[in-house]
């Protein structure tokens, strides 16, 4: 199989890629975790435990995330270990990302060294509150503008477990900024690129505990350094968005 240098974005139809095939165009670019989705009907695909932020070491609270795809869009499941389950928001768009929260971050597409300029952040707290916005960060470090998404249109729901707290996204192609635009009404992209998150506050505590998919070195946390995104390949790319 050729290599696919990420420098473009498009659609890729009848054409079976895997990890190994995916080469950034310069050696500078980090290395970033890559996993094959499938489609919803035969199951998800689970990342490796989350890791700190910084990539210092594992994350103490432990995290793992199951993705699929369907024709319509992305069901992201998540299993958050948590000795200390705690949040105060419960509400559409509430600050969520303050307390306990799960934060998913994805671009249709493809790129190379440059930065991901914008990209969806969908973010739940174990009191199923939750926070979508499309994300204008040209620089690749510091968003400038944040456009809210309409909570109604993604499904969402959290709950309480013996062991922490379980989450579950449906996230529509059709909200997924591209480009300062929606995917709605386009060809979906067989290659994405994404990231998870995960904030863990105790309550009476004012420290947190910052752990992701891909780690991307920064030190404090910063979420929004897109270039470390990991990759999403779809085992079989839809044709069209419903």
């Amino acid at each position: 199989m050729f290599p696919l240098f990420l420098a473009a974005r498009f659609h890729l139809s009848g054409v079976s890629l895997g990890c190994d095939d995916i080469k950034f165009p310069t050696q500078h670019h980090p290395a970033v975790p890559c996993l094959k989705v499938p489609h919803c009907a035969d199951g998800g695909v689970k990342t490796a435990p989350y890791v700190l932020s910084d990539g210092s070491g594992p994350a103490i609270q432990a995290t793992v995330a199951e993705i699929c795809y369907s024709n319509t869009g992305f069901t992201v499941s998540y299993s958050a270990t948590d000795n200390n389950v705690y949040s105060k928001y419960p509400n559409c768009h509430d600050q969520v990302w303050e307390d306990d929260a799960l934060e998913f971050m994805i671009y249709p597409g493809l790129v190379s060294a440059d930065p991901i300029g914008n990209y969806t952040e969908l973010d739940i707290s174990p009191k199923s509150g939750f926070w979508a916005g499309a994300i204008h960060n040209p620089s690749g470090f510091h968003p400038v503008n944040t456009t809210l998404l309409p909570c109604n249109e993604v499904t969402y729901h959290a709950t309480l477990s013996a062991t922490g707290w379980a989450a579950t996204l449906h996230v529509p192609f059709s909200v997924i900024n591209y480009g300062g635009g929606y995917l709605h009404g386009r060809h979906t992209p067989q290659i994405w690129r994404a990231n998870f998150y995960r904030t863990d506050r105790s309550k009476g505590s004012t420290e947190q505990e910052f752990s992701a998919w891909s780690a991307n070195g920064a030190d404090p946390p910063n979420f929004h350094i897109p270039r470390y995104f990991g990759i999403l390949i779809l085992e079989t790319a839809q044709s069209k968005v419903d």
